[in-house]
């Protein structure tokens, strides 16, 4: 197709330009591909066992059950990131009126001791 047979007359003879040109339709394929595969990440990271775990977590501590100190201990041994374990310890104590002050010393322990393990090893390699 020549550079002629891609613009129209209007109706006062001025040309522009067709509205599905290649590098139009191109441009929506490319969006179109972004898109599926952000889609796609979503669903194989929701699908996921350990964000349905803390999801439900999440659920519970706002319908006001208690959040297991296993679950929290659980997070800090699986190394889940900082900012999760951290927002799972806040909601857990916002939702329940206060950490107990035995727990929070076993929380606070486990999580500088893991935490700070993660870093001399980011500093090592």
């Amino acid at each position: 197709m020549t550079k002629e047979q891609m613009y129209e007359p209007n109706e006062r003879g001025r040309r522009w330009r067709l509205p599905y040109s290649s590098r139009g339709v191109y441009l929506e394929s490319r969006s179109l591909r972004v898109h599926v595969s952000l889609v796609e990440q979503l669903i194989d990271y929701t699908r996921h066992i350990l964000f349905q775990n803390r999801l439900e977590m999440e659920q519970r501590a706002i319908i006001g059950d208690e959040i297991p100190m296993a679950y929290l201990l659980d997070t800090i041994y699986r190394k889940d990131s900082v900012h999760l374990t951290l927002r799972m310890m806040c909601l857990k104590s916002v939702a329940e009126g206060g950490i107990k002050e035995k727990d929070l010393e076993l929380l606070w322990k486990e999580f500088l001791q893991v935490a700070c393990l993660m870093a001399i090893m980011r500093v090592h390699q």
